[in-house]
């Protein structure tokens, strides 16, 4: 079996954390831009958005079709792509959610953050399997 790697920078980290407990107790949402390659996605930066879901910003999260493409946009801009999306979850795990599967595309990577009572408590990332039946981790690599 494939192991995965997300390789992201410690800034980048921060940064994901900082927007999850800004948002809280709402879920908070963001794209990741870079590039894939021999099992490994390479965070070029992060863009946190708005999230918005209207019904349950608490444990669901929502960017518009149109933002999607502008940020493929912005990527291919860059000379990289759209690798995959994080979000928070509210006073819970940071495993995926019976929603996140729905939702969820294969090739994307999914940095899911755990925030209880305000603060970040754990990080996860995941990725759809191949056969689209769940989940499996991924590693994630802090770089410099």
């Amino acid at each position: 079996m494939k192991t995965w790697q997300l390789k992201i920078s410690s800034l980048d980290m921060r940064r994901m954390s900082f927007c999850a407990e800004r948002d809280y107790p709402e879920e908070t949402v963001g794209a990741l831009l870079g590039r894939i390659e021999d099992g490994c996605y390479f965070v070029k930066e992060i863009v946190p958005l708005e999230n918005r879901e209207e019904m349950h910003p608490e444990r669901a999260f929502f960017v518009p079709p149109e933002k999607v493409l502008e940020l493929e946009k912005l990527a291919l801009s860059n000379g990289c792509q759209v690798v995959g999306w994080y979000h928070s979850h509210p006073d819970t795990r940071a495993m995926p959610s019976r929603e996140d599967l729905q939702c969820a595309f294969p090739l994307y990577v999914y940095p899911i953050l755990s925030v209880v009572h305000g603060l970040v408590r754990e990080i996860e990332c995941w990725r759809l399997r191949d056969e689209g039946e769940g989940f499996e981790p991924v590693e994630i690599v802090e770089i410099e």
